[in-house]
């Protein structure tokens, strides 16, 4: 168990937040050469603050932290090793759900569509990352090695209220010009919602 109480500074008060991370493995060895294995873990990193606070800077509002990331993921897999250990093959399975996953893009200030673009980090909303994985190496003489590793991965965004326009997309695209509700206090970019995309 890892517990964690962190206080981060604002323009205005203080803001605090606590959390607990932990994960539960567990391995079972049929025999010296083959081994099965399971992970659950669960992780809050707590919030953040984003660099590029510009619009706060020029409004006078307080710096606000941004909502904490948090994730859920399940690993479960084998291990073997074959041709007196000169082989390994490690195959493993796994399924990650975030919670306000931290995105950071390019933004262009709406009203200057060429000013320079500025770096941004945004609570994403839900994500999902969920693929197979396969690394193998294999002592083919004692001076040659051969590694072999592959990933399939598919990584969506299953919800994304309001997230940044990507570079001169236009409104017939989805780009919305104005401000949203509730709390936004400066007019900028935005699509209605991502969700489904590629991460």
């Amino acid at each position: 168990l890892n517990y964690g109480e962190v206080v981060y500074p604002s323009t205005s008060d203080s803001f605090s937040d606590s959390y607990i991370n932990y994960d539960f493995s567990v391995q079972h060895r049929f025999t010296d050469d083959l081994m099965i294995y399971a992970n659950y873990a669960s992780a809050n990193q707590g919030p953040i603050y984003d660099a590029e606070f510009i619009e706060g800077s020029q409004s006078g509002k307080p710096l606000e932290p941004l909502p904490a990331e948090e994730v859920e993921s399940f690993e479960a897999g084998v291990k073997t090793t074959l041709l007196d250990n000169r082989m390994t093959v490690n195959l493993n399975v796994f399924s990650m759900d975030f919670t306000n996953y931290q995105a950071i893009t390019n933004v262009t200030d709406p009203t200057n569509p060429t000013s320079q673009p500025i770096l941004k980090t945004y609570a994403a909303g839900a994500v999902i990352s969920r693929g197979v994985e396969l690394t193998t190496t294999a002592y083919l003489t004692n001076n040659f090695r051969l590694d072999v590793a592959g990933i399939y991965n598919v990584a969506e965004i299953e919800d994304w209220p309001n997230a940044p326009c990507y570079g001169a997309q236009t409104a017939a695209a989805g780009c919305i010009i104005g401000q949203i509700p509730p709390g936004e206090f400066a007019i900028r970019s935005y699509q209605a919602n991502i969700k489904g995309n590629r991460l």
